[in-house]
Parts: C-alpha cells; structure tokens; sequence
C-alpha cells in the first residue's frame, strides 16, 4: 500500500473534512515558519518513531514536512504500522506556500537553505537523507 500524494490545494480541502497535518519537521523549522492552520499536530521525525502511536487512527494523516521527502518516508512508516488512511503533501510547507495558502512566518529565524534535500542548511543537515558525507546533499 502507498500512501496518498495530496496537491497543497487538496491537502487543505482535506483539513477543512476533518484530516490532520502531521508537520514531522523540527522545532526550529516550525518556529521559522509554520503551516497556519488549527489542525496541525507538530510531531519531529526525530520523535516520531516513539510518539506516532499518539496519531489517531480514525482520521486522515497528512504527513508534511519542508519539500515532501521526509514526510514521505513516515507516511510509509505509518503504513507499516497499520495505518491505512495517510497521505504525503507534495512539495511540503514549500509548495503549500507557493500555492498561496496561509503560512506563519518569523524572517529572524528563518535560516538560508543550500538546498539540502534535508530542508535544512548544510551545517544541519541530516546525513541519514543524504547520499554521503561530502557536505553537500543530493
């Protein structure tokens, strides 16, 4: 089973239904800058293997995450579980803002991205997602 691949605009008609937004990125990214809506569960990759059991079971899961990459990777970890209702946001809070749907930011947090696939700057990057150690990513 895979799960759903969800366009920003749908991912956000699904909210409005009663879906959850599952934001796995981390505290920092989400204080920089957040999905602006009340449906969303903030829940870090880093915590998610030992939190996801928290995640209701009867609603659909929407995992979001900065480009999509993450998110991907728990939305099949869920599946795995036995969740059956778990979609991806394509393109991740990035495309979701590209589309015009409302967002919180805070420029003073905001860290310039090297275009890690990671979603984050090359001194924070996770190396797990990328292909070595080089420095750079993808």
């Amino acid at each position: 089973m895979q799960p759903k691949r969800l366009t920003p605009d749908e991912a956000y008609n699904a909210l409005e239904k009663g879906a959850l937004l599952v934001d796995v990125r981390g505290y920092d990214e989400v204080e920089a800058r957040a999905f602006l809506t009340d449906k969303v569960w903030i829940m870090p990759i880093t915590e998610f293997a030992a939190r996801c059991d928290e995640l209701p079971e009867n609603r659909l899961l929407i995992l979001a995450c900065t480009v999509g990459m993450n998110s991907l990777k728990t939305a099949y970890y869920l599946i795995n579980k036995g969740y059956d209702n778990v979609a991806n946001l394509e393109g991740g809070i990035e495309a979701w803002e590209q589309a015009g749907l409302p967002v919180f930011k805070d420029p003073s947090k905001i860290k310039e991205s090297a275009g890690c696939c990671c979603g984050g700057t090359v001194e924070e990057e996770q190396t797990d997602c990328c292909p070595d150690d080089s420095g750079s990513c993808c």
